[in-house]
């Protein structure tokens, strides 16, 4: 479905920022306020593109703003939407750093706030009007770790390569990992956690200081917050003709499927970006709309291994 629209929405985004407010009474439905931590990651793509396709899909208008992973510009977009007539917001937030001051927008301009993808709110309830829609990062770096802790034993050495600091997926991450390390593999030795900000190229850096500071032989696993950051351990062994250490991700992304594929990966968390974005439009239209629904809204992932693309593939061949 994503695929079918990727061209309407992405069209639909440019005319949005470009078409003057007045012209606004030509939509059948609100405006919405759509800003992103960035639009770098394929991850981000795709959920930015789930949600203006779903947006097209219900006759509704949308602003889309970049933060480019600065939360001051983050939410001077924000007030620069709003400023535009956003009826609503939907916002992958760059970190925890701004939360109080786009909490404080949103309640300023009386529009109903969703987070997507990343939740501020661990833990806690949102405030009043304030939603959330994504998945659950606690849980998926459980999902990395139980599948670590099975293909390396209890007892194996694990490196973590975080995302940003403060961003509550990478943190919500990394909590659910270190759980299972000291809960259920309690013998299992986390020997670092280092931040590589996302990126291939600095997890492939991060990833070659690692093995010269430790050695081949140390390394069990490697634990990624996302597929790029995995891909980029991938590149740091292949450079040293290592082919025996346990990479994870998340995303799903298709490159880090067909490494699965390859063998060069062992497996990654599948977040359904299409769902996320889906689902935040609903949620945001809905709640223009004064309808009743609760405010957290989690979208299930699971874990994608060889045998399981493998078994895919065999049913779509019959």
């Amino acid at each position: 479905m994503i695929t079918r629209f990727r061209t309407v929405a992405l069209a639909a985004c440019l005319v949005a920022v470009l078409v003057p407010p007045a012209l606004a009474g030509e939509r059948s439905g609100p405006l919405f306020g759509y800003s992103a931590c960035n639009l770098v990651h394929d991850f981000q793509i795709r959920l930015r593109d789930a949600v203006a396709a779903e947006v097209v899909n219900q006759g509704a208008g949308i602003v889309v703003r970049d933060a480019n992973d600065d939360p001051e510009e983050q939410l001077r977009g924000i007030w620069a939407m709003l400023a535009e007539g956003a009826d609503t917001l939907i916002v992958v937030p760059t970190d925890n750093a701004r939360i109080d001051a786009i909490l404080l927008a949103a309640r300023s301009a009386g529009v109903p706030l969703i987070f997507a993808n990343q939740n501020p709110f661990t833990g806690e309830r949102p405030p009043e009007n304030v939603y959330y829609v994504g998945a659950d990062p606690f849980a998926e770096g459980e999902a990395q770790m139980l599948f670590v802790g099975d293909e390396i034993g209890a007892d194996g050495r694990v490196f973590i390569l975080e995302g940003s600091g403060g961003n509550p997926a990478s943190e919500g991450r990394t909590r659910g990992a270190r759980s299972i390390a000291s809960g259920v593999f309690r013998e299992m030795a986390l020997l670092m956690e280092s931040g590589a900000n996302w990126q291939r190229d600095h997890a492939r850096m991060t990833t070659t200081a690692w093995l010269d500071a430790f050695g081949a032989e140390k390394m069990d696993a490697i634990v990624a917050a996302n597929d790029s950051m995995a891909l980029g351990a991938i590149d740091a062994l292949e450079e040293r003709g290592i082919d025996d250490v346990v990479v994870v991700g998340v995303d799903a992304l298709p490159e880090a499927l067909q490494a699965i594929r390859d063998g060069k990966m062992a497996g990654t968390v599948v977040q359904d970006a299409e769902e996320q974005g889906r689902l935040a439009v609903h949620v945001a239209g809905s709640a223009v709309a004064g309808g009743k629904q609760g405010q957290i809204h989690i979208v299930p992932s699971s874990i994608v291994t060889r045998e399981e693309l493998e078994r895919d593939q065999g049913l779509a061949a019959e």
